[in-house]
């Protein structure tokens, strides 16, 4: 089976009223340097750290953003530390769960192994758990009948 062409979206989020998007995937070395350096963070643990809820990760989100909007921050400002991190982390959540749901139906429609079909129960039950966290409502997974 062959693995979806799948591009997850750019994270959306606020702050202070402030819209942001980032797009892990235009991230740039000099950025990526500046994540390990700040928070010993891998560019692979960077962004599944961003999924998972890692504070470092988030902060590093949060600062990347905004210095990509032009704007003026210090990885060690009060503000940046006393951000509430639920908002932003809900925001996360929604685009997660909305992307592997979609990565889900992708390979589900292609797939006619039955080891997929484990591995895609656990997703689905993971996006189930994720849902619940963040109040979001969990589309259903069409099945596909075993012939």
């Amino acid at each position: 089976m062959a693995v979806p062409n799948f591009k997850p979206a750019p994270f959306q989020f606020s702050v202070d009223d402030t819209n942001y998007t980032f797009d892990v995937d235009d991230l740039t070395l000099d950025e990526a340097e500046q994540v390990k350096a700040r928070t010993g963070l891998s560019l692979w643990d960077f962004g599944a750290g961003i999924v998972q809820g890692d504070p470092s990760a988030i902060k590093a989100l949060i600062v990347l953003a905004k210095k990509r909007a032009g704007e003026r921050v210090d990885w060690t400002s009060p503000e940046i530390g006393n951000l509430r991190v639920a908002p932003v982390a809900k925001s996360i959540a929604e685009i997660f769960i909305r992307d592997t749901q979609k990565f889900v139906e992708q390979v589900q429609a292609q797939s006619t192994d039955g080891n997929t079909q484990v591995l895609l129960d656990q997703v689905e039950r993971d996006l189930d758990s994720a849902a619940k966290m963040v109040e979001v409502p969990k589309k259903p997974v069409r099945r596909k009948r075993a012939s």
